[in-house]
């Protein structure tokens, strides 16, 4: 059975993931000081009790990244990165969006 073939299967599947992460990485990073500016990124990064470098730093790393994404260079290290830095914003902006609706 061709549709069975996992080593060929696999490495589209993981071509595609990566390339499709890559570039939401990227498109969001660009669009924060292109499209929406970061007069409008930095105070929300500030409601949610982050220093204004983070802005700026979490803006370079999702384009660098999403580019190294796109063309495959260092594609663990910067998947690991993503991966680690992402589950804890979303776990602290979770957790602070909770208790501000009055959940514990």
């Amino acid at each position: 059975m061709k549709l069975l073939n996992f080593p060929s299967n696999l490495n589209v599947a993981s071509l595609l993931l990566r390339v499709t992460i890559g570039g939401m990485f990227l498109l969001h990073g660009i669009g924060k000081p292109f499209v929406v500016g970061m007069e409008e990124v930095i105070p929300g990064f500030i409601e949610q009790g982050f220093p204004i470098w983070t802005a700026y730093f979490s803006t370079i790393i999702e384009i660098v990244g999403g580019l190294m994404l796109l063309v495959g260079i260092y594609s663990r290290f910067v998947s690991f990165h993503f991966i680690s830095t992402y589950s804890y914003k979303f776990r602290y902006i979770n957790l602070s969006f909770t208790q501000w609706l009055g959940f514990s």
